[in-house]
């Protein structure tokens, strides 16, 4: 069954919807493993960025495959191009493709993620320990995982400051409220080569084993 990305529209930020492929309930991932934050799995509202930067020479086939704990939004180059997960029974898990291919450009690609880890009870999403796993592969090749054991492939995390961690939840309904402090153009680290540094992390961890369903 096909599943679509509802198009969201982000002040400031050029969007575009992608399809999320058909795909089985098997570990779609060849290098990639579920990981977070060393210590912070169950830390309440967390966000956690993923950052890689992807070279590209007319590819003729890229899939960007990706689950998580709570919810992520990805974007190719500053683009929207999807979020998720797909929901599933608590313990259990769904991920997404993504068709890339005709989305990359020739040269130097910047792919990002946002993570947030709400670990709170709610009627919305499970509450768990947080986790990202997420891969692209180009032609078949991995070209960027979470942690994997190739330097070059992996993804880089970091700890972005302008969303607030430290806010109420409105309902039982739903998890935290969103509030940002946001500084000058906060939206550049999603086509930087080099973000901001300060903000890096290197501390993670993978105590995972994931049940796809």
């Amino acid at each position: 069954r096909r599943r679509h990305t509802r198009l969201r529209t982000v002040t400031g930020v050029q969007t575009c919807a992608l399809p999320i492929l058909q795909t089985k309930a098997q570990d779609p991932f060849l290098a990639a493993k579920p990981c977070w934050v060393s210590d912070r799995q169950v830390e309440k509202n967390l966000t956690v960025a993923l950052h890689a930067v992807v070279p590209a020479n007319h590819p003729k086939r890229a899939v960007f495959n990706i689950t998580a704990v709570s919810s992520y939004k990805c974007y190719l180059n500053g683009l929207f191009i999807g979020y998720g997960p797909s929901f599933s029974a608590h313990g259990f898990h769904r991920f997404d493709a993504y068709d890339l291919t005709s989305k990359l450009k020739n040269g130097t690609n910047i792919l990002t993620v946002e993570v947030a880890g709400y670990n709170v009870d709610n009627y919305h999403i499970p509450n768990q320990p947080s986790f990202v796993q997420a891969e692209l592969r180009i032609d078949g090749k991995v070209v960027a995982a979470t942690m994997t054991g190739n330097k070059k492939e992996a993804f880089a995390f970091y700890l972005p400051q302008q969303r607030q961690q430290d806010v109420p939840k409105l309902s039982f309904q739903r998890p935290q409220m969103e509030a940002y402090v946001l500084g000058k153009d906060p939206h550049m680290w999603r086509n930087s080569t080099h973000p901001r540094s300060e903000e890096h992390t290197s501390e993670l961890q993978s105590p995972y084993v994931i049940s796809y369903a």
